[in-house]
């Protein structure tokens, strides 16, 4: 890494100066989501780089289940658990016990450590008396299967879009982040948010991302196949949270307030619901 660098300068990702501590370089659209066969391909916005710490860069995509490693993995079990394929089933004598089942071929690229971490437990050669009969889940953990992807992908795409604040718009790197996340999840991956935030380059194939200056925040809107996020960015608290909420009454607006944007990394976004 160049050492040609203000030390002065501040790691938006934790808000302390470099000093003397390793730094590298963050990519703001992780790599890892670029499908297409030339990366460098016309048409596409590339996001760049911003300078960071190197141990906060690593906790963040460095680890085997650092969110950006294992984001792509969660946005895909996201699709299969919204798939009209995932077999729901209640027991009959607890109707508070749900069962999903879903199909190896489903996520064909999940090894047993993903499944492991993701709360999925294989039953493919277990017989079928076991699990009608509820012994196969007398030592397993009940589980929301939603909340561990969920957490992986909001923190991830919040990030992300943090970075593109602070690289295109000078968002303050230092201070309060508070983040307002509303999650949705469309039945097609054919919509655009053009007509609201003005026209913008794709990042991939079938991956936008929407921002613009609102009020005493910053509203975007990032869709990723059919996962779309609005974030609202607020430096100084304000009603443009509550203004925003009042709009998505029937949803789930999640919270994240924090001095460090590192803090991201293992948060859960399901245990802190905005309330107006």
């Amino acid at each position: 890494m160049n050492d040609n660098y203000d030390k002065t300068e501040v790691c938006y990702l934790c808000g302390g100066q470099f000093a003397d501590q390793d730094v590298n370089e963050d990519r703001i659209f992780q790599q890892q989501f670029i499908r297409r066969e030339q990366p460098k391909e016309k048409g596409f916005d590339y996001a760049g780089t911003l300078l960071v710490h190197k141990s906060c860069n690593n906790r963040f995509g460095g680890a085997a289940q650092g969110p950006e490693s294992i984001c792509q993995k969660s946005i895909h079990l996201l699709e299969v658990l919204h798939s009209q394929k995932s077999l729901w089933k209640v027991r009959k004598d607890n109707p508070n016990l749900r069962i999903l089942a879903l199909s190896q071929a489903s996520l064909p690229e999940f090894t047993d450590r993903d499944a492991a971490f993701f709360g999925i437990s294989d039953g493919t050669n277990t017989p079928y008396s076991e699990i009608s009969s509820g012994i196969f889940f007398e030592d397993k953990s009940m589980i929301n299967p939603f909340q561990i992807p969920v957490n992986i992908a909001l923190s991830t795409l919040a990030k992300s879009t943090a970075g593109f604040l602070v690289k295109r718009f000078a968002y303050p790197k230092e201070g309060k982040w508070r983040i307002l996340s509303i999650p949705h999840y469309a039945q097609d991956d054919d919509f655009s948010f053009d007509h609201l935030f003005g026209t913008t380059k794709p990042l991939e194939i079938g991956i936008k991302l929407w921002i613009k200056p609102e009020n005493n925040g910053w509203l975007s809107a990032y869709k990723l196949n059919r996962l779309l996020v609005f974030f609202c960015f607020e430096y100084t608290a304000s009603d443009f949270f509550q203004k925003v909420s009042i709009q998505f009454q029937n949803t789930s607006c999640l919270f994240f307030y924090s001095e460090k944007l590192i803090d991201l990394v293992g948060y859960d976004w399901s245990k802190n619901n905005y309330r107006l």
